[in-house]
This record gives C-alpha cells, sequence and structure tokens, in this order.
C-alpha cells in the first residue's frame, strides 16, 4: 500500500507543474497544507493532501483554461 506521494504526485493532485506547486508552497503551507514529512526527501502524507484538497471549496473546471479555480485560499 502506497502511503506518501512524490513532489511530482503532490502537484498533479493539486493540478498544478512541479514548477507552480514550489512556488506557491509557502503559501499553501500558510493556508495549512501539510508539509513534507520528516525524515523523507520530499515526500508527503498521502492522507494529509487528500484530506487538505477535501476540505478546499472548489467550482468546476474552467472550460477554456482547463483549471479548477479554488474559492477557498487554500489554491489562491
Amino acid at each position: 500500500m502506497k502511503l506518501v506521494f512524490t513532489i511530482a504526485e503532490v502537484a498533479e493532485v493539486l493540478q498544478l507543474t512541479v514548477e507552480e506547486f514550489l512556488e506557491r508552497q509557502p503559501v499553501l503551507e500558510r493556508n495549512g497544507f501539510p508539509k513534507p514529512l520528516p525524515g523523507l526527501e520530499s515526500r508527503w502524507s498521502i492522507i494529509d493532501v487528500v484530506n487538505w484538497v477535501n476540505s478546499s471549496v472548489r467550482t468546476p473546471v474552467d472550460r477554456m483554461t482547463g483549471y479548477w479555480p479554488a474559492l477557498s485560499p487554500h489554491l489562491s
């Protein structure tokens, strides 16, 4: 059973590129996004990430951009 996400998987879950995730990571963490697991290089708890994403309020995907805009500050 897989218990951790890589940075690429975290970015994919957030519908961001890895570069966009790295750029936004400090703001995301200030808004409660989980930090990488101690002792594991660039690995996040799948459960923590999924719980955080599920706590976000989202609107349907924008058909022009293919992006899911967030209504909550989590993904702004």
